[in-house]
């Protein structure tokens, strides 16, 4: 098919469904999705994943350090053994309803100039970042207030112009 818009889902082994959605075939047709200038929406692990590299120093999730990631954004997934759990009440993004959700990852992801940070917690912090119409965040289950419907017709919208 022709899908508007793409989504790759959080995931509790990025290396390893990384691995799986490139042997199913999919890196490449994700790729032109890309290239055509589609809507492209990773969710923690699909972050990850969008980058350019996943680095896992201390072994977390893989028996590899690196794995490449998609490289479709100029980030960068480094695994910590620490574990990051923040409740984000309010997330300020590119739409006009704010998101809220939650993280639960383990690691830092650093991004370059060319894939800057485009939504922000509360505290100003990063928690997503974009490029043309590749949106990844950290931030799971975002969008489930009671601003959602109102939120899907603004994201509706996005995907249709």
């Amino acid at each position: 098919g022709a899908p508007d818009l793409v989504i790759l889902p959080g995931t509790k082994s990025v290396a390893a469904d990384l691995a799986s959605l490139r042997s199913a075939g999919l890196e490449e047709p994700i790729r032109r999705h890309a290239e055509k200038g589609k809507w492209l929406l990773g969710v923690c692990g699909g972050l990850q994943m969008l980058g350019t590299d996943i680095l896992d120093p201390l072994h977390m999730e893989s028996p590899e350090e690196r794995t490449p990631g998609l490289g479709l954004l100029e980030l960068s997934t480094t695994f910590s053994s620490a574990k990051t759990l923040i409740n984000v009440r309010r997330a300020n993004t590119p739409l006009p309803v704010p998101a809220a959700g939650y993280e639960i990852h383990h690691g830092v992801t650093s991004h370059q100039e060319s894939s800057p940070p485009v939504m922000f917690r509360e505290d100003g912090s990063p928690c997503g970042y974009g490029k043309g119409r590749i949106w990844p965040r950290i931030c799971t289950a975002c969008w489930t207030e009671t601003n959602s419907a109102a939120h899907s017709s603004t994201w509706s919208g996005k995907i249709q112009g």
